[in-house]
């Protein structure tokens, strides 16, 4: 674990598009407000380590590796790819899952310093390949295979939410759908570059059979001295683009304990109107309509992707510092609150759910990191999210949200669910269980009991009563327990003498999910009072 002063730290959570303010100026803090949205233009390269989904779960699986050794294994693994992108004097923009999307922006636009760009990207390409294939392989865990893409050409960096609480960035762009569209492309241990790279490196590469794929670079290139990484210089009103998951941890100077395997509800949502094209204004709407239910119910927005096709939004219940007993439920109302507000606003949003055990911590190296969710329940839930989206095609009526077993039965005591065709999804060897939640079940009517062996306590609280309607003297009373010990029990039976005795009894309490609106429990008494 790092020494260094949390601010410090927090920083390697970062890319430093967040300061960017354009060619040949310095990079600074974010914009004063948002929407807001900066152009520029570079070579983006995709990373893709398929297979790495696959060795969390089989290490998580595993109990004799713990959360510590699975990041050990983790950040072995990614941060090559961090220290290479670094070396290449390349930016790391986000880590997705498997993959890592970095970018080297140009410092002007001539032919020259685009190509630059280009070299650099696509050197930094072939160096974590090779250094991927020097990694010792894992026994009992599936082999990992190393694709990159890359392409030269438009960055949008976008910033989006509230700078009170939340913000978060999007970078989109000819350029970034170019990698990523290469990356697929590619076979294990290849570099495949987009057309533009491919112009740009002109007679300075060798090409493979296929016309995309690069084998090597000429010596002239490898010569050219590197860019400088861009760092990101701490400011403050960075706070609001990290996850409270990461704010509590770094804070409290718990960094060592961040990796852990922990029980969590993962919520992904398919955002069709927050796609590459649509207005900044209409992204902040769409994505202000989806994160407001996510943030009041408790849950942490860990991820953002944005395509042609729409933005997916991952969203987790049960990570520090939001953790409650009930975050299943929590999760689903989240969900249908979210669709509500986004079909107020004429959007549609497509969610699965899913609920267990997954891997939660930071992976890449001690420079750039980024706080992440790994396991099952986190493919189940995008699997579902698909499957909605298949099924849905704008129809009216069709189902938004379905959630697996797990997130069922630990909803069935505060939801109605309906059950669903089992569902066959990628990756699952028997078709899934799935449900669609419905509506709230209400409270259950209060059941008085019997009181036996307190007769003492409720003298003494009785007695106070006495003294508020005697000497006009008013007092506070704790009554403290866990629970089944007849805490309840004791005040239906103190407010029965009480009010015996003349005194006037109001009753509240204070709900979980509403305890993010300060003095909500007051809400009953003041009504009963005024």
């Amino acid at each position: 674990m790092s020494t260094s002063a949390p601010d410090d730290i927090l920083g390697s959570y970062l890319t430093a598009l967040l300061g960017w303010r354009g060619v040949g100026r310095p990079i600074g803090g974010p914009p004063g407000h948002t929407p807001a949205r900066r152009r520029l233009y570079g070579t983006v390269l995709f990373a893709d380590l398929s297979g790495f989904t696959a060795m969390t779960e089989a290490l998580t699986a595993d109990r004799s590796f713990g959360p510590e050794r699975i990041s050990g294994v983790l950040n072995e693994q990614m941060g090559s790819v961090v220290g290479a992108v670094h070396a290449c004097g390349g930016d790391i923009i986000k880590f997705a899952g498997d993959a890592v999307l970095a970018c080297w922006p140009a410092t002007d636009r001539s032919t020259r310093g685009l190509a630059l760009t280009a070299a650099a990207a696509s050197r930094c390409g072939l160096e974590i390949i090779a250094r991927q294939g020097r990694l010792a392989p894992i026994p009992g865990v599936p082999d990992l295979n190393m694709r990159v893409g890359v392409e030269l050409g438009l960055l949008e960096v976008l910033h989006l939410g509230n700078a009170e609480i939340r913000r978060v960035l999007l970078v989109t762009g000819a350029s970034v759908d170019g990698a990523t569209e290469a990356c697929s492309r590619a076979e294990p241990g290849q570099l495949r570059a987009g057309t533009h790279v491919r112009a740009a490196l002109h007679n300075n590469s060798t090409i493979g059979p296929d016309g995309e794929t690069i084998l090597d670079i000429s010596p002239s290139l490898r010569a050219l001295p590197l860019p400088t990484a861009p760092k990101l210089p701490w400011d403050p009103t960075f706070s609001c683009y990290l996850p409270a998951s990461v704010l509590h941890r770094v804070r409290s100077r718990q960094g060592r304990w961040m990796s852990e395997l922990r029980a969590i509800t993962a919520v992904f949502v398919r955002l069709p109107a927050l796609r590459t094209g649509a207005t900044p204004e209409r992204m902040n709407e769409v994505f202000h309509a989806t994160w407001q239910p996510i943030h009041r119910h408790g849950g942490i927005v860990n991820k953002l992707n944005i395509d042609e096709k729409g933005a997916t939004v991952l969203a987790v219940f049960g990570l520090p510092p939001e953790v409650h007993e009930d975050d299943a439920v929590r999760a689903c109302l989240a969900a249908q609150d979210a669709v509500k507000a986004l079909s107020d606003i004429g959007a549609r949003a497509q969610v699965g759910i899913a609920t267990g055990k997954a891997f939660c911590g930071e992976i890449g190296a001690t420079d750039r990191r980024e706080y992440t969710v790994i396991g099952d329940a986190v493919n189940t839930a995008a699997r579902l999210m698909q499957a909605v989206a298949q099924q849905d095609e704008g129809e009216d009526g069709a189902t938004a949200v379905l959630v697996d077993a797990a997130t069922a039965k630990r909803s069935s005591r505060r939801l109605h669910l309906d059950a669903r065709p089992a569902l066959r999804l990628k990756g699952k060897k028997a078709p899934v269980q799935v449900f669609a939640p419905t509506t709230e079940i209400g409270p259950t009517p209060h059941q008085r009991v019997q009181l036996v062996g307190r007769d003492a306590a409720v003298q003494q609280i009785v007695a106070a009563g006495r003294r508020l309607l005697d000497n006009h003297q008013g007092s506070a009373i704790l009554v403290a327990g866990g629970a089944g010990l007849g805490k309840s029990a004791l005040v239906d039976s103190v407010a029965e003498c009480i009010a015996a005795a003349g005194c006037t009894t109001v009753h509240t309490c204070g709900e979980p999910l509403d305890q993010i609106q300060p003095g909500h429990a007051w809400a009953p008494v003041l009504a009963r009072l005024y």
